[in-house]
């Protein structure tokens, strides 16, 4: 009889866990986010690139993040290039994120814990957001906090083959993480944090450095064999962050001190993208502090090494460069935030079970679909989509456009059209000079370079549009309309 309750008991975790995870890809599918106009479009075309055996076109820092492109780029053989298809790897990683901590919660506290973490994080509105876009944080962040978990786990297991087996997946894991994104070097910093609070130090650690050793090499060796540079990325990453220093100025963050070192703290209670649940997280570290809960000493410790570091730290070490102020860079202390909260919501008081709990599930519930629902990002290239098939593909003359709408017609013609495009962001003069072609001003692309580089300057013809030019077609409203002319 007591059998037949801990296996009922067993099923029960499961199907709820079940359940989270079929309205976590419901909620995803249904707020579908898809390619944008920077980052996302960009790793098309690498993973493009790597598909047809073209890589790389240019030495840039996203073209060297093959741990995202190699299983894009495998996709798009089966599938082709679409939307679709660029979606699929970080929706499925977005969703094992979900069963991980759901593990780490019952490896740290209870299956309690373990599904309450689940279901705020299939909620959790950066995650439905970079769930469906193709950009490296999401995945990266995940095998991140796999790597911690098969540590953890590795520590409290006494079987040396077993635990010598996790502590080296764990350093794997780390590796693949490294190579999606160079923000997983942050991870470092939780491993030298444990060692510090535990005052310990084994032997057996090592076979996690072998571990992310052996990915490393993997990654040297692709880079040699299509580079001729085991070290491409590593240069592509200086030459990438010197050009932001000159391009970003002040990094998204205040000019003026101490608002410059408040970047992240603004971001964490004001962005939308994080709804409200760092508020709620931020309570449960001061109750946790407070009350000297040392089984969740370790994910303090974790969130906030990782965040100091964002706050304060440097991208280089040569120069200081801090971390611009966005969103997405706090993916990586995403599980352990998730995960106190979730620790805090099961405490045993009345207060806690009976009033906090269901207010927090409810209101972050609803906050969330808002702020997903909020985002301007999502179907950011319906509009040129539409235009495409209706108007651009058939056009036979040459075409002129900014970079990234050229870019973005080349994806939604699954890198397979024969038009005759050209770019004129390298010099916006030659829009005068225009003749016989036609002319597409794509006003949500220009605003996001303008976004993007402070210094950014377009041609008038842009805002005073010449009588000689032709309106041909018009998709859109206000500021993110695209208009199709032709000039004579």
């Amino acid at each position: 009889m007591v059998k037949t309750n801990i296996i009922s008991t067993k099923n029960r975790t499961n199907i709820a866990l079940l359940i989270i995870l079929i309205i976590a890809l419901i909620i995803r599918l249904i707020l579908f986010q898809g390619i944008g106009t920077s980052d996302s479009l960009s790793s098309t075309l690498y993973a493009y690139d790597i598909l047809n055996d073209n890589f790389p076109t240019s030495q840039n820092q996203g073209n060297s993040r093959i741990g995202l492109l190699l299983p894009v780029s495998y996709l798009y053989s089966i599938l082709g290039v679409n939307e679709f298809s660029s979606g699929i790897f970080p929706l499925i990683i977005s969703l094992l994120g979900i069963i991980l901590i759901f593990l780490f919660g019952r490896l740290l506290f209870n299956e309690k814990v373990g599904l309450i973490a689940a279901f705020l994080l299939s909620i959790f509105p950066l995650d439905i957001l970079y769930a469906t876009r193709l950009m490296s944080d999401l995945p990266s962040a995940v095998f991140s906090a796999l790597s911690v978990y098969l540590f953890l786990k590795a520590e409290k297991i006494k079987k040396n083959k077993r635990k010598f087996a996790l502590y080296a997946f764990s350093g794997m894991s780390l590796g693949i993480s490294l190579s999606m994104r160079e923000m997983a070097v942050l991870t470092f910093l939780f491993f030298a944090g444990y060692v510090i609070y535990t005052k310990k130090i084994k032997i057996s650690y090592g076979i996690v450095a072998a571990g992310f050793l052996t990915i490393l090499i993997l990654e040297l060796s692709f880079f040699y064999t299509h580079t001729g540079d085991p070290f491409y990325r590593y240069n592509s990453f200086d030459e990438y962050y010197m050009m932001s220093l000159e391009a970003l100025k002040s990094y998204g963050r205040s000019t003026s001190l101490p608002h410059y070192f408040l970047a992240f703290p603004f971001v964490m209670f004001a962005n939308i993208q994080l709804g409200y649940f760092y508020t709620f997280i931020s309570l449960a570290v001061i109750y946790f502090l407070y009350n000297r809960k040392w089984k969740t000493n370790i994910l303090i410790m974790w969130a906030a090494v990782i965040y100091l570091y964002l706050n304060f730290g440097s991208t280089s070490f040569s120069v200081y460069t801090p971390f611009s102020g966005v969103a997405r860079y706090l993916s990586y202390i995403t599980f352990p935030s998730i995960l106190l909260l979730a620790a805090f919501l099961m405490e045993e008081k009345d207060t806690i079970r009976k009033i906090i709990l269901p207010f927090t599930l409810i209101f972050l519930f609803i906050a969330s679909f808002g702020a997903v629902y909020l985002d301007d990002f999502r179907h950011g290239l319906d509009d040129l989509h539409t235009l495409y098939d209706s108007h651009i593909k058939s056009l036979d003359k040459p075409i002129y456009s900014d970079y990234r709408t050229i870019s973005a017609i080349n994806f939604i013609s699954g890198y397979k059209n024969d038009l005759n495009m050209i770019d004129l962001d390298s010099n916006p003069k030659n829009i005068r000079n225009i003749q016989n072609a036609h002319i597409i001003i794509n006003y949500k692309m220009i605003k996001g370079m303008r976004d993007a580089k402070k210094d950014f300057k377009f041609t008038s013809e842009i805002k005073q549009v010449p009588s000689s030019w032709v309106k041909t077609k018009e998709i859109g409203k206000d500021k993110n309309k695209i208009i199709v002319y032709f000039v004579s």
